[in-house]
């Protein structure tokens, strides 16, 4: 490439996620298709990224020059085709189906949301908060021992099962309602 073609802005052909490199076809140069260049990231070893773009992206690249075809994809441009996904205050990864993950520095907090399903899964985890809300279709919790240490602990809702070979309730104990006690006995200590 000439000295005035080191700095190019084309279209991804092709993208290989084994090798973290891109193939990019340069419309005003004849559709000419670039020798697979690596992609300018973010992290490598211990933090990686996996962020590529997809075939159809407008990407820049920069090129070494002196007759060489060797470069470096700098990454994907916007290009007005799409509205920017939130305000300067906010930063974060925007997915096409409408799920997200950001941080709003003007409130400090993390803001997660997902169309499907948010799978955790950890050794142990922790959650120390001044207030905790779950609102979901379902909840399920699957550990060894789950503790909850609260000054209230309010469970509302149309059913309330426990199904456990036995329950101890170290306190007195408070019922509003109709009891049903069902081939049980009560009593003892």
């Amino acid at each position: 490439m000439a000295n005035e073609n080191l700095n190019r802005i084309g279209v991804v052909s092709s993208v290989d996620t084994d090798t973290g490199k891109v193939r990019v076809v340069f419309p005003d140069m004849d559709d000419m298709v670039s020798p697979e260049l690596p992609l300018l990231t973010t992290g490598t070893g211990w933090g990686l990224s996996n962020a590529m773009p997809e075939p159809g992206d407008n990407v820049a690249c920069i090129f070494i020059g002196n007759g060489r075809p060797d470069g470096v994809c700098l990454g994907a441009l916007y290009d007005g085709s799409y509205d920017m996904p939130a305000d300067q205050s906010q930063r974060g990864i925007y997915f096409e189906d409408g799920s997200y993950v950001y941080f709003d520095k003007t409130t400090g907090s993390i803001e997660i949301n997902a169309v499907g399903s948010v799978n955790v899964q950890a050794k142990d985890v922790s959650i120390k908060a001044e207030s905790v809300q779950i609102n979901g279709e379902s909840v399920t919790m699957q550990a060894k021992t789950v503790s909850v240490n609260a000054e209230t602990v309010q469970i509302n809702g149309k059913s309330f099962s426990i199904d456990a070979p036995s329950v101890r309730m170290n306190s007195n104990v408070t019922v509003v309602g109709k009891l049903d006690v069902l081939n049980q006995e009560i009593g003892g200590g």
